[in-house]
């Protein structure tokens, strides 16, 4: 039971961790979508 629970724990922990990069990346995803939009006064 007990070592049921610490692996429970430790892939929790994994997925937060995997959360936590897929953020970052979704993140720096949009912030260069951005950057790289034409703004009107260059067109």
């Amino acid at each position: 039971m007990v070592d049921t629970m610490s692996e429970i724990r430790t892939s929790s922990t994994r997925i937060a961790d995997i959360t936590g990069i897929i953020e970052g990346i979704a993140f720096q995803t949009k912030i260069r979508a951005r950057r790289a939009k034409p703004c009107p006064a260059s067109l």
